[in-house]
């Protein structure tokens, strides 16, 4: 099984990324920061899940490959860290836990609430790519199997309301702290991912 996806930075900054199994953490399990690096940011997503393979999918026919969707958190390190540059993509963006998943239901593509420390609040919603449009995109060069993940990024729908932060334009990418409690609930106010950072 492997998590592919897309993270979004600005309109022309756009990033796919590629996560083993390892990478996955589930069951609203707390996610611990390494020390590895300086520092750790999130990028909520939409979670696809493979139920059939496939390769070089036609986009009209890629929501045929997938039968339930989960909200995710793309964890990915920044900073400076003493590796060479092939480990810093492996410690970047595939180490262990790396990639929070919550519960996975059918097809749903609504808006979802993620709140932070219960108090901060942001509208997530898809804008700039589909699980379809991914999956056509990715499947034209790696075969997609059964139990794969594809992630797409939410974007804040909102984004002029509020600045998230100092850099980060287009998606809700927040950086992690000791303490953090992270909760997404759809539009019928059921909780979908909860994760303490640790």
């Amino acid at each position: 099984m492997k998590i592919v996806g897309y993270t979004f930075y600005t309109q022309t900054q756009v990033d796919m990324f590629l996560k083993p199994d390892s990478a996955l953490l589930v069951n609203n399990k707390p996610f611990f920061l390494p020390d590895f690096a300086k520092r750790f940011e999130m990028h909520p997503c939409l979670v696809g899940r493979i139920s059939r393979m496939g390769r070089n999918i036609e986009e009209r026919f890629a929501d045929r490959y997938y039968d339930a969707t989960a909200i995710g958190l793309n964890i990915q390190a920044e900073g400076d860290m003493e590796a060479s540059r092939f480990e810093q993509h492996i410690c970047n963006v595939a180490f262990d836990n790396s990639f929070v998943v919550g519960t996975f239901a059918e097809q749903e593509k609504s808006k979802f609430l993620l709140r932070v420390d219960e108090s901060r609040e942001d509208s997530l919603e898809l804008t700039y790519m589909t699980l379809e449009h991914a999956i056509a995109q990715i499947s034209k060069y790696i075969t997609l199997r059964t139990g794969d993940m594809i992630a797409v990024p939410y974007v804040n729908a909102e984004p002029k309301a509020r600045k998230i932060s100092a850099f980060v334009q287009l998606d809700t990418g927040r950086y992690l702290e000791r303490g953090m409690l992270i909760e997404v609930e759809d539009a019928a106010g059921r909780e979908r991912l909860r994760c303490r950072i640790k």
